[in-house]
């Protein structure tokens, strides 16, 4: 789902989500342009996201974000995800909501 600037028609954010049908939950992946960040995109997109993954029938929406990606992770904080560390790679973070 792409978001575009309605001034320019750049492109500045798009997200996908990428279901399992046996296990009623999707995976996302969210990626907003540097000049975009803490505008809002994000969460526009993933609510957005989040709504078309209840309609579709998904109970829950995943994704992985990097340890260090500390504006990402304050938006799964916004958006009232649950975060955990993946023991098996430090390097990530699992991000969880149901819808």
């Amino acid at each position: 789902m792409p978001l575009q600037d309605q001034t320019s028609g750049k492109l500045v954010g798009i997200t996908r989500c990428i279901g399992e049908a046996q296990n009623n939950r999707c995976e996302f992946s969210l990626s907003v342009s540097d000049d975009f960040h803490g505008e809002g995109v994000g969460s526009q997109l993933m609510l957005n996201m989040m709504a078309q993954a209840h309609t579709k029938g998904f109970k829950e929406i995943y994704g992985y974000v990097l340890t260090e990606n500390h504006d990402m992770l304050e938006l799964m904080k916004h958006l009232n995800f649950s975060i955990s560390a993946m023991e098996n790679d430090p390097d990530f973070k699992l991000v969880t909501h149901s819808v």
